[in-house]
């Protein structure tokens, strides 16, 4: 019964921290951002009038950034 208590005492953030879900929309929310982003940027950039291979350059180097700061959001 002391279980159940506490277990309700708990906040709703407390629950949610460190769970599957807050993991698995994390994750979500990063990579679809990304890719979001990296469908976009191109169209926009080649619409503000910049090279193709300047292009290439923006999204190749947000592809290696994204490997870079994804495990630091992990952690």
């Amino acid at each position: 019964m002391e279980s159940i208590r506490n277990y309700k005492s708990v906040s709703l953030w407390q629950r949610y921290q460190n769970s599957y879900l807050s993991y698995f929309f994390m994750y979500n929310f990063y990579y679809l951002s990304w890719a979001l982003f990296s469908a976009l940027i191109s169209v926009y950039l080649i619409g503000m009038g910049f090279k193709a291979s300047e292009v290439s350059l923006v999204v190749s180097a947000s592809f290696l950034i994204s490997l870079i700061t994804q495990p630091i959001i992990g952690k």
